[in-house]
């Protein structure tokens, strides 16, 4: 984003926002909306559950710690997130 903006700042500079943005998501979580845990513990018994997301600004590593916070984590059999493949939306492969 500091790019596209075409701000100049030193690598600390830029960690430190990247820490700020990071932390928002976990001081200020999105609510989990009214049945997805009892969905997610219904399907999760019969069905192996993945999630796949294009991450934007929040990295997976924080976006586990949300849904661990959640207590549905466990539901996932396996959790692929953008900024761990190096494929972001719109790659072809992504």
């Amino acid at each position: 984003m500091l790019d596209e903006l075409q701000i100049e700042l030193e690598i600390e500079e830029r960690k430190e926002i990247n820490n700020i943005f990071e932390n928002l998501m976990l001081t200020n979580p999105p609510t989990l909306k009214k049945g997805v845990f009892d969905t997610l513990s219904t399907l999760s018994v019969d069905y192996n559950l993945g999630m796949i997301s294009d991450t934007g600004i929040t990295p997976g590593r924080i976006i586990r710690e949300v849904l661990k916070d959640y207590t549905i984590l466990d539901f996932f059999d396996v959790t692929v997130f953008s900024d761990e493949t190096g494929f972001y939306k719109p790659h072809p492969i992504a």
